[in-house]
């Protein structure tokens, strides 16, 4: 259960809505935030990548989410701590974004700016150009993403208490 005198775990969807599975994020971030649950900040970042380190200062738990180009099977989930993990395999060079999430949370990592506990989750996507729907495979996995997402937060809650 989480704890309502904590600060809640922050998650950040992030994605551009007109790019069709880099929108994946933002979706998966606004499914949460709908369900309105306790103890969990749920807010779509559609826009820079620099300013992540100011979305995330307040919150030492922190789960983004976001599309990633590794070369897995689209719909493919993966989650990680980046604590434990260097980001570079896993999103792909080409960003959406000026500064991808790779290079702001790398340029974090060096600042000593991350929050406590940061943890990514990837979903591979397959397409990538103009348009506002997924394709069939990352549609296929917004439901176990959003499971995965609820799990780690209930996890992260655990390890806090």
């Amino acid at each position: 259960m989480i704890n309502p005198n904590r600060t809640p775990i922050l998650i950040i969807g992030v994605g551009n809505e007109f790019r069709r599975d880099d929108a994946v994020g933002l979706l998966i971030a606004r499914m949460i935030r709908e369900r309105g649950l306790a103890g969990i900040d749920a807010i779509e970042h559609h826009g820079d990548c620099t300013v992540l380190p100011d979305l995330w200062k307040s919150h030492s738990r922190v789960i983004l989410v976001d599309a990633s180009s590794s070369g897995s099977p689209p719909g493919t989930i993966i989650t990680f701590s980046v604590k434990d993990r260097n980001l570079l395999p896993v999103f792909r060079s080409s960003s959406s974004h000026i500064l991808g999430v790779r290079e702001i949370v790398e340029m974090a990592r060096i600042l000593g700016s991350l929050p406590e506990s940061l943890t990514i989750m990837a979903i591979e996507g397959f397409d990538f150009s103009d348009g506002t729907e997924c394709s069939e495979e990352v549609q296929r996995a917004i439901p176990q993403a959003v499971q995965t997402v609820l799990s780690l937060t209930r996890q992260q809650e655990e390890l806090a208490a």
